[in-house]
């Protein structure tokens, strides 16, 4: 394959992606369609790594540069 094939085929690439955008920003259907494609799955991320980030674990780290223990109260172990 020669540089001047490799040129052409990066020519055509660009404007099928040209075409395809035009014809996308023609369909108002395609593209709600292809922003939520694109959109949904990382509101899914971010509202997983919220909900599962320790906001005190990086606080704790902060403050204190020495290892630090965490104790645990006493719970009741049910027994009599």
């Amino acid at each position: 394959m020669s540089l001047g094939s490799k040129l052409s085929n990066a020519k055509v690439s660009f404007a099928i992606f040209k075409r395809d955008i035009k014809r996308l920003l023609m369909n108002p259907v395609a593209l709600v369609v292809t922003l939520g494609v694109c959109v949904i799955p990382s509101l899914y991320a971010w509202y997983n790594i919220v909900a599962n980030w320790d906001r005190t674990e990086i606080p704790r780290a902060l403050k204190s540069p020495s290892p630090t223990t965490i104790r645990h109260p006493e719970r009741p172990s049910g027994r009599a």
